[in-house]
């Protein structure tokens, strides 16, 4: 550089020689101290943020813990019987024993019995044989339901541990790295905060600087415009505090609006979120009932690895009898869903899956599946149900069945 130079200001500046620092003075010290201490507050804030991260993460394990196994109290451990079990039929020789006086050797009573005598007992045997047949078949439909229901439980327990462990074990490598989580943890839509009056200064003037002087350092063009910003008189400065003023109102119009914004999407985050729950139990509700509805109409099971049709038609004298013209009731959204996707996703499954297993991942996958996907099978059960609606309309029950 030649000393013929002139500063922006008038008075002749001094030779930049890139082979010497420049002068340390004490506005040089200060600002290199708050340079140290901005760093420093940087440096706390990501490892604020990385530990807010992992206490988050911690928290959704402790969540999970807290919520404990996933129980199925159809389970029977230890091969006890389950005492909601239907009691077993009686045998015609236990009815006898029932009402007969108390002898030695009962059984040679019951075989010199009368076969006249012995037929009420019979009779009664297999009026409780078929009371028994009827209740078990109840008793194992619902069974299979609730088996499916808590399996689709567990598996999705330990889906949302495994998540939360791997979030946790995340945060954690964040936390060792002293990796800075500010930048990816900021709202995009978060206004951009306020310029200051030197910035300002420095954008307007760096350009005509640097084509001054094309051979300095950053660091020497830096130097100089701070001893220009310092050479300012009040009338040059206030330019750029009025620059400054303004471009604070700004952020301050645009932060009340994106506080507002912010605080509509936690309401509507909070809403979706009891809209999800609510969600969640009318599906777990629609897999119970299909499966009780399926299980006695629609559900193939393998028995010794061949295919045998299970169709629950045991007759229930105690109850109503179905009159078999009435319209056949409305399916839901998970039943053609189920009609429709059951045999290719068994086809995915390992030959050996039981029916439980085929339930639960029918179960997962409907719940995975893309509201966009699912309006096919809402349009499906729409429609089914105004068809019920009008064939019951047309219906009239037949009261001798």
């Amino acid at each position: 550089m030649q000393n013929t130079r002139k500063s922006l200001g008038g008075a002749p500046l001094q030779v930049v020689n890139a082979n010497v620092a420049p002068p340390t003075t004490p506005g040089t010290k200060v600002r290199k101290m708050q340079a140290e201490l901005d760093k420093k507050d940087s440096e706390n804030e990501s490892l604020r943020a990385s530990v807010k991260n992992l206490t988050n993460a911690l928290g959704k394990l402790d969540l999970v813990k807290a919520a404990g196994p996933i129980v199925n109290p159809t389970e029977v451990k230890n091969n006890k019987k389950d005492p909601k079990a239907p009691v077993p039929a009686k045998t015609a020789y236990k009815f006898f024993c029932d009402v007969s006086p108390v002898q030695d050797n009962m059984q040679k009573l019951w075989k010199e019995t009368d076969a006249k005598k012995r037929e009420p007992f019979i009779l009664l045997a297999a009026a409780d044989k078929e009371r028994y047949q009827n209740e078990f078949a109840a008793y194992n439909e619902e069974k299979k339901a609730l088996d499916m229901y808590y399996d689709k439980k567990k598996q999705e327990q330990a889906m949302a541990f495994f998540e939360a462990h791997l979030e946790a074990q995340a945060a954690l490598k964040d936390v060792e790295a002293g990796k800075d989580n500010r930048k990816a943890n900021k709202d995009p839509d978060a206004p951009k905060r306020p310029t200051s009056s030197y910035m300002y200064f420095a954008k307007e003037t760096r350009s005509e600087v640097v084509s001054k002087y094309p051979d300095a350092k950053p660091t020497e063009v830096t130097t100089m415009m701070g001893a220009m910003w310092k050479q300012l008189d009040a009338k040059a400065m206030k330019k750029f505090e009025k620059m400054a003023e303004a471009d604070r109102e700004r952020y301050a119009a645009e932060k009340a609006v994106y506080d507002a914004k912010v605080t509509v999407k936690k309401a509507e985050a909070e809403q979706e979120e009891i809209a999800r729950f609510e969600q969640e139990k009318k599906e777990a509700m629609e897999l119970l009932e299909s499966s009780k509805q399926l299980s006695g109409e629609m559900i193939i099971q393998n028995v010794g690895g061949e295919a045998m049709s299970v169709v629950s038609d045991l007759s229930n004298k105690s109850k109503k009898k179905k009159d078999p013209n009435a319209p056949k009731r409305a399916l839901t959204a998970y039943n053609f869903f189920f009609t429709q996707n059951r045999e290719s996703i068994k086809s995915k499954l390992p030959a050996e899956s039981t029916n439980t297993e085929l339930m639960s991942e029918i179960g997962r996958q409907w719940k995975a599946l893309a509201e966009s996907k699912k309006q096919k099978y809402n349009k499906m059960a729409e429609k089914d149900k105004v068809r019920y609606a009008n064939e019951m309309a047309k219906y009239t029950p037949n009261k001798q069945g």
